[in-house]
């Protein structure tokens, strides 16, 4: 039975996808501004309303073109109390930049501009100005200076390199004016030589025309001072995969982090696995020269990082072209009740954050929901989740629709989530999240970090009461130094366990499904050689084979890289190459634990066409005789999908709305039937053609 709450349906409406992580504290409406603050007044006999401002921090920020700038964000009552919670960020001004969902601004553009944090309908804002100057005078191109920070011993010198690149990353052959902004620290001859001459800072800047780029050199007095910071401390390598034409070339950079993630300026020696398939400069400019892959590494005294290199013959990131463009879909996740109506937009971005509208195709998958024109307005007639797809040309772009009604919105039970590594710790804060939320992964540490940009979204009713969800990663992946791989033909997965009062229920059955996203890398898929039509989801069982039962409404988004899928219980699921299953016949046995009691779960999609699942268990401790049967209203036996003898076990099977001479059957109610000798067990069929 569910819990009652009393909720304001529009503060739910408005915070259902955008909000995600830790649910909001209880209150009532807010405005927008610096902070939002809830009315007075009102029924006496309710819980009182408790009020609060969003902070965010820095306040307001000056940046130049190509600076970037953290924004954090926090809830305070008006007892200076403090609530931390998660943001959805956007940008309220001019398209002068662009804003993660982690709230990281970065600059391409001059002008004003206001960043907003928001949390239902709480939010706050803070103001950032964008000088002209610098990095981006002309629109697409920018300045990289090599190496990009670097310790010197007093009196020594360097080599500093320029390149000016295109939107497309191409190298621009130019001449370039150098400047130090500290000349007594040392001089700078026109070609970038730098020689040390005094202790201090200085940016080391190259300009061609109103576009500059910089580097830092920081001068010491002797070796020792960067001796003593090496111990302890790890180097990270940008990008960490890439995927490049051959004749193609890329500027990775390093960064030398100490204990606490702070970046230590210091200079790389860099070099590859051998000259098969690139070269790389001392400073870390990669030439691809042939097919095949390897390593590019940075070392400093006695710590290496790497970055993965794949070179092949021709390569075009799925989603995008060479000049950077991507497809975007507004609003790109939405809830709305069921009667309502909404017109999606579409239009192209560049690297640089300037939109061009453009005509696309619209197209609507999973659950049927509602309907959708072909102008992208969206009508919700029953609830669940819908993915809406744009297409023009080889872009695409996704976005998700929940569709609830208003008592369903009246009742939300709520999960706890945590995140564990293989030893069981916890990884992270405890997080909860209540039906019709989104659970956003971000920010997990090695070797989590590969469920980055994953996602979980509970509908309203698939919870029967409060659990605790953990995470962690299959038994698939395989964790090697600072990498995570799978095993063949897996390209990513989840591994899930659901407890009630600290108990594990295997399975947990949810009734309707929830989706979960899982991030893929394109790189991956190239590397086994794999197109999109060949990916699928499925459930990885403990005896290493892999079943797709249960799992409905997949659609891969090639732009973002993500795979939306509807699971009808946790387990350990995973996606990857659909040769690695075969599915026979109707019943498939989808785990080896031992059920108490027999019992059959409701099918799910209901109302279906033109196939429906559903899922049994066979209690008791020995094999029995299992019937399972399709009737109609009028008692007619229809179908029968399966008639032998099952050992005690979990077990899926499905109906394609087909009689026994396999001649398709017409709408109605049908009955699905499951007879053992101690038990009869029925549920409701409801096929819509």
């Amino acid at each position: 039975m569910k819990r009652a709450k009393r909720m304001i349906t529009s503060l739910l409406f408005f915070s259902l996808l955008g909000f995600s992580g830790t649910a909001l504290p209880d209150g009532g409406n807010g405005g927008d501004g610096g902070g939002s603050h809830g009315g007075d007044g009102g029924d006496q006999n309710r819980k009182p309303k408790i009020h609060y401002s969003v902070i965010v921090e820095p306040g307001d920020v000056s940046l130049e073109v190509g600076g970037i700038q953290q924004f954090t964000a926090y809830m305070e009552d008006r007892a200076g109390a403090r609530k931390d919670t998660v943001f959805t960020w956007s940008l309220n001004g001019r398209p002068i930049g662009t804003l993660s969902e982690a709230g990281l601004f970065t600059a391409v553009s001059s002008g004003k501009t206001t960043v907003v944090a928001t949390a239902g309908r709480f939010s706050g804002r803070a103001q950032v100005t964008v000088e002209k100057d610098s990095i981006n005078g002309r629109r697409g191109y920018h300045v990289m200076v090599v190496p990009h920070d670097t310790i010197l011993i007093q009196g020594d010198s360097t080599q500093f390199n320029a390149f000016l690149l295109d939107s497309t990353g191409a190298v621009v052959d130019t001449v370039f004016n150098w400047v130090l902004s500290d000349p007594d620290v040392g001089t700078l001859d026109n070609a970038g030589k730098f020689v040390s001459s005094d202790l201090g800072h200085t940016r080391v800047i190259a300009s061609v025309g109103d576009i500059a780029g910089w580097g830092h050199a920081i001068v010491v007095r002797d070796s020792t001072v960067l001796h003593q910071r090496i111990h302890g401390y790890r180097i990270v390598v940008e990008p960490r995969s890439v995927i490049l034409a051959v004749g193609d070339s890329m500027q990775f950079q390093a960064s030398l982090l100490d204990t606490n993630g702070n970046v230590i300026d210091t200079s790389f020696t860099w070099s590859t696995d051998g000259d098969d398939f690139g070269v790389i400069d001392g400073n870390g400019l990669f030439h691809a020269q042939a097919d095949g892959q390897g390593f590019v590494y940075a070392t400093v005294e006695n710590l290496t990082g790497k970055a993965k290199v794949m070179v092949r013959s021709r390569v075009t990131p799925p989603g995008r072209t060479r000049a950077g463009y991507r497809l975007v879909i507004d609003p790109p996740d939405t809830i709305l009740l069921v009667g309502e109506s909404l017109v999606f937009t579409a239009y192209l971005t560049d690297s640089s954050g300037n939109r061009t509208d453009t005509t696309v195709t619209w197209s609507l998958h999973g659950n049927p929901v509602g309907t959708l024109s072909e102008a992208g307005e969206f009508t919700a007639t029953d609830q669940g989740i819908g993915i809406i797809k744009a297409q023009i040309r080889r872009f695409t772009a996704v976005a998700r629709v929940l569709v609830v009604t208003e008592a369903g919105l009246a009742e939300c039970d709520s999960a706890q989530i945590r995140f564990r590594d293989r030893e069981g710790n916890q990884i992270g804060h405890i997080r909860r999240i209540a039906e019709k939320d989104v659970l956003k992964i971000s920010g997990l540490p090695f070797p989590l970090n590969i469920l980055n940009g994953g996602q979980v979204l509970l509908p309203p009713g698939s919870l029967d009461q409060g659990i605790s969800l953990e995470i962690t990663l299959p038994d698939v992946a395989e964790i090697r130094d600072s990498t995570v791989t799978f095993e063949e033909g897996i390209i990513a997965g989840f591994s899930f366990d659901v407890y009630e009062n600290g108990v594990l229920v295997h399975p947990y059955v949810f009734d309707p499904p929830v989706q979960i996203v899982l991030p893929y890398k394109p790189e991956l898929m190239e590397e086994l050689g794999l197109d999109v039509e060949d990916l699928s989801v499925f459930f990885c069982n403990p005896d290493g084979t892999y079943d797709p039962a249960g799992i409905l409404n997949i659609v891969l988004d090639t732009t973002e890289n993500r795979i939306y899928a509807e699971v009808s219980h946790f387990s350990q699921v995973v996606a990857g190459d659909k040769k690695l299953y075969a599915t026979t016949g109707c019943c498939t046995r989808v785990e080896s634990v031992l059920p108490e009691q027999s019992r059959l779960y409701p099918n799910y999609p209901n109302p279906f066409n033109p196939e429906t699942t559903f899922r049994f268990d066979v209690g008791g401790n020995m094999s029995q005789d299992v019937a399972v049967e399709v009737y109609n209203t009028a008692g007619q036996r229809v179908a029968v999908l399966l008639h032998q003898r099952l050992e005690p076990g979990q077990y899926s099977a499905k109906w394609d709305g087909s009689n026994q001479a396999g001649q398709a059957v017409g709408s109605g109610v049908y009955l699905i039937r499951i007879k053992m000798p101690s038990v009869s067990l029925t549920r409701r069929l409801v096929l819509m053609r």
